[in-house]
């Protein structure tokens, strides 16, 4: 009963995240992170990578942000419980390479920024 109720909590969390993701996309707010620090964020770029993605434009989608195409991926993680396969040393490769991902194209993007 205790995994069924940590389920259902990620499952939430996931839609909920999404719902709020979408309202930011519908309302074309500015990100929080980059207004209030002065640097972007991570996912800076995100939006409009997804909205080109969208339009079958991939060759600026990955302009854009390279890493548009993990986002389905991490969902799947989160509904999943972050088991993507049934072996956990290649839900653990998984993982790594899209942290590696996110992390190399914001080291880039910082370098760019000075």
């Amino acid at each position: 009963m205790e995994r069924l109720r940590r389920v259902l909590e990620g499952r939430r969390l996931l839609l909920a995240a999404c719902l709020s993701y979408g309202i930011l996309l519908l309302l074309d707010a500015p990100c929080l992170f980059a207004a209030c620090l002065g640097v972007p964020c991570p996912g800076c770029g995100m939006r409009r990578a997804l909205a080109a993605a969208l339009s079958l434009n991939l060759g600026e989608a990955f302009r854009l942000h390279p890493m548009f195409w993990s986002l389905p991926v991490l969902a799947l993680s989160v509904w999943k419980n972050g088991r993507l396969t049934g072996n956990a040393n290649v839900n653990l490769l998984l993982h790594g390479v899209l942290a590696l991902g996110f992390g190399a194209h914001y080291a880039a993007v910082l370098l760019q920024a000075l």
